[in-house]
């Protein structure tokens, strides 16, 4: 991911969650903690989008940790499920403003 931009992240997950009634990916890096909920799936992937404001907030040349939480009805009681925490990295961008209406 680039910084000041509006990247859409694609996560592999290994679990099928075609039946997860809320599906939360959150970003950690230092400090920043961003969470995303009711995130689209699609066939093993997960679709996060991020605004310029948002992709700005994490430090450049760095790692940021991801992870999804999901939520499900097992026989009408609701459940929570959860990914082992990934990365993905923060990529430079020399022009550091939003151009973007947020």
């Amino acid at each position: 991911m680039i910084r000041y931009t509006t990247p859409t992240i694609t996560l592999n997950v290994s679990v099928d969650l075609s039946q997860a009634t809320n599906i939360i990916v959150t970003i950690k890096q230092g400090d920043l903690f961003l969470k995303k909920e009711n995130q689209t799936y699609s066939q093993g992937k997960i679709l996060v989008d991020l605004t310029e404001s948002e992709s700005a907030a994490f430090r450049e040349n760095s790692t940021a940790k991801v992870q999804v939480n999901w939520l499900y009805l097992d026989n009408g009681v609701e459940k929570r499920g959860a990914t082992s925490p990934g990365f993905i990295t923060i990529g430079e961008n020399m022009l550091q403003e939003v151009l973007i209406g947020e």
